[in-house]
């Protein structure tokens, strides 16, 4: 990639320059040394065939066309950067509707203008992404929640808990994250005095107040997600101990549940695994998924919840026999 940026720097520096910039200007504003500034200048004359000229009565480059303006063909990046720049495409066609719309419609056109030729419908069509269970928020509360994670300033926020608890708190926003198709805010709570993990479609509406945000070490912000399974934090660490049939493994042996996750085969062929948790609501959602499929072990109070729920699924369906 390193060749795309700097060639995309100079690109940039020649077509918003109002005179034509120095051979001095570029290497400052490349941060590169002469050498590597005359490998850039071969690969745009020879790779790219820009018109890329010194101009002596100016003592600058430029492009040698009547506007001074050159668009880039797209056919000389390589595989990994043409992935990335359809991917970034892809990734921005999945964002939710009205969130930053217009921002994100400058962004897809110059990804356009940068991939040029290739950028034909059906080339674009050989990359796809699909989101499930998206839910939906209001793109102003995401536009006031980014200008204050970036402005680094409190917010107090009219917020719905996982109980349909509504009540105001007034947080120190730390960083977006972007979980299963879907935004949290992590931030600072002053009301609870300590950090958590708010889903933005809970959020209704925002209030921007004059304090600054509370920062956070980086190791705070690690320990937060970094002990037990999924985004749920807090709580005791414990180990979950799970053995799974046959019938899941293409589902679950190729999957990082998570980074300290240890897993044996039996025997048999069943698969037994082993990862830390915290907070078992995440986790016994997705261990649902394979009902019939796996058995929890260990911790003895997950085997419980797991089996009650599975009664109490059973039984709506009793009911109506």
């Amino acid at each position: 990639m390193e060749q795309l940026y700097r060639a995309l720097q100079l690109h940039q520096l020649l077509i918003t320059s109002k005179i034509p910039p120095s051979k001095e200007r570029c290497l400052r504003y490349l941060e590169c040394s002469a050498s590597t500034f005359k490998r850039i200048l071969d690969a745009f004359r020879n790779e790219l065939h820009a018109p890329l000229i010194y101009d002596r009565k100016s003592n600058g480059y430029r492009y040698d066309t009547l506007d001074g303006q050159f668009n880039l063909p797209g056919y000389w990046f390589n595989q990994s950067e043409l992935f990335a720049l359809l991917m970034a495409e892809q990734l921005f066609d999945a964002t939710q509707s009205g969130v930053l719309s217009n921002e994100i419609g400058r962004l897809k056109t110059q990804i356009r203008h940068l991939l040029g030729p290739l950028q034909l419908d059906e080339s674009a069509a050989k990359i796809r992404l699909r989101t499930v269970s998206r839910q939906q928020l209001d793109p102003e509360v995401f536009l006031h929640i980014s200008r204050a994670v970036l402005g680094e300033y409190r917010i107090c926020i009219d917020y719905r808990d996982s109980n349909h608890k509504q009540e105001e708190r007034e947080v120190s926003p730390q960083y977006l994250l972007w979980y299963r198709d879907n935004w949290y805010l992590t931030a600072w709570c002053h009301i609870r005095d300590g950090l958590r993990i708010f889903a933005l479609s809970r959020i209704h509406s925002t209030e921007s107040l004059t304090k600054p945000a509370m920062k956070c070490t980086d190791e705070q912000l690690s320990d937060l997600l970094g002990n037990g399974y999924g985004i749920f934090a807090g709580g005791v660490r414990q180990q979950a101990e799970l053995l799974f049939e046959l019938s899941a493994l293409p589902w679950v042996e190729n999957v990082c549940w998570h980074p300290e996750q240890q897993q044996t085969y039996l025997p048999d062929g069943r698969l037994r695994l082993s990862f830390p948790y915290t907070d078992h609501r995440e986790l016994l959602r997705d261990l649902l998924r394979f009902s019939g499929e796996v058995e929890v072990l260990e911790p003895i109070e997950l085997r419980s919840m797991m089996i009650s729920t599975l009664h109490q699924g059973l039984e709506k369906y009793q009911e109506k026999e």
